[in-house]
């Protein structure tokens, strides 16, 4: 059950970290814009801003940006990798 629950747990994190996602979760909160802006209060548009807009769209655009940063670091620590072989194997060689 513990491998099925990581994998779903992956599996949706994969889906929601995209830009497409974001792009979606744009549009459902903006649906609900017309409705806030009829109430008229400014608590209740902060209040659509921070708990509708701010919460759908950004959590996708935080797991892009963390999965960006991610490969990055990933990238970098590889290049690290195969520059410390590098000098290791010249070493050798000396």
């Amino acid at each position: 059950m513990a491998r099925f629950n990581a994998a779903l747990a992956v599996g949706i994190t994969h889906g929601v970290g995209t830009m497409w996602c974001a792009y979606v979760f744009a549009v459902i909160a903006l649906m609900s814009l017309p409705a806030t802006i009829a109430i008229g209060t400014p608590v209740a548009i902060v209040a659509w801003i921070a708990q509708t807009f701010f919460q759908l769209v950004l959590l996708a655009i935080i797991l892009v940006g963390q999965d960006v940063q991610t490969r990055a670091s990933d990238a970098r620590s590889e290049q690290e990798f195969n520059n410390t072989v590098a000098i290791l194997d010249a070493m050798d060689v000396e």
